[in-house]
């Protein structure tokens, strides 16, 4: 599966060049790019526009680089956090220094859009009995793995 995130929508419609008759241009854009890597693309890959992505509006851990988003943790009945929690998804993920500072016109950054477009509230367990004890708390049971 391919999928290219884009800044903006004007650099999205540049990824594919189109001959007279209508049919993709496989030597021209990202067609071009992937040959010069020794790849091809022979089918359909997603592409998401950075500012068309309604980012996330919660806030920030502190003042750490990686922008690690503030969800609140999940809580039991009985106001606890359920055993094996280890975190959310989406914070897991260490972006590389080279992208850290990667921003739509509108200032927000990866982890914010993509990451949490793509994993949301993802919960992670211990183990699966940790998780399963915590079903009560997991606002979408698709959402959640164990490690």
């Amino acid at each position: 599966m391919l999928a290219v995130v884009c800044r903006s929508f004007v650099t999205a419609t540049a990824l594919e060049n189109y001959e007279e008759n209508g049919e993709v241009d496989c030597g021209q854009a990202l067609h071009a790019a992937a040959a010069a890597h020794g790849n091809s693309i022979n089918s359909q890959f997603l592409v998401m526009c950075l500012e068309d992505l309604g980012p996330y509006s919660g806030k920030y851990e502190g003042s750490d680089p990686q922008r690690k988003l503030a969800s609140l943790y999940p809580t039991l009945p009985r106001g606890n956090v359920p055993r094996g929690f280890i975190g959310y998804a989406v914070n897991m993920i260490d972006l590389d220094i080279d992208h850290l500072h990667t921003r739509t016109a509108a200032g927000h950054g990866l982890r914010e859009t993509v990451l949490y477009r793509l994993l949301g509230e993802v919960q992670v367990y211990e183990t699966r009995e940790c998780m399963l004890e915590a079903r009560r708390c997991i606002k979408d049971p698709r959402i959640c793995f164990q490690l």
